[in-house]
């Protein structure tokens, strides 16, 4: 697909992975929604940055995990041709430890809201015809972290949900 003149929305592209991965789409030519949890003022450079290439910049503060936030993100990413679920939640969770607040807590915000944006976006690209989803997993998909195991069994399902 050719990015110029295209539009993406980037979960967790303030910091990191998502960050490199808005920037890169935004040197193609990619108009960007930058969404980002609590780091503010990484989302505002970011976007700067972004800004600074030419193409547009919207931001989008949201707890992926909280529904109300979520659609808000749909919402502000309806109609691009690119998502990349890349925002992610990593505390650590050593077995026998886990509360049920923590297992929903990065399932949500790791798997269901990737899902849910895919859904509502993906339904838009269909209909236009063409657009591109990517999520983004982790290796411990297949060989899970110790004291991470919510977040692996989180980024299994994302990319059994992928294939």
């Amino acid at each position: 697909m050719e990015l110029t003149n295209r539009r993406a929305l980037v979960t967790g592209a303030a910091v990191r992975v998502g960050r490199e991965i808005a920037l890169e789409l935004a040197r193609a030519g990619t108009d960007l929604v930058v969404h980002y949890r609590t780091s503010e003022d990484a989302a505002e450079a970011t976007a700067e940055e972004i800004r600074a290439l030419g193409v547009a910049c919207d931001l989008v503060r949201a707890d992926l995990a909280d529904p109300v936030d979520l659609e808000r993100v749909a919402a502000a990413g309806s109609g691009v041709d690119v998502l990349v679920n890349s925002a992610s939640i990593f505390p650590r969770t050593p077995l026998g430890s886990v509360t049920l607040e923590q297992w929903d807590e990065v399932i949500a915000a790791n798997l269901r809201a990737p899902f849910f944006l895919a859904q509502a976006i993906g339904v838009g690209m269909k209909s236009r015809g063409e657009g591109v989803i990517v999520n983004i997993t982790d290796w411990c998909a297949e060989r899970p972290y110790r004291g991470y195991l919510p977040y692996g069994a989180s980024k299994a399902g994302l990319a059994a949900l992928t294939t």
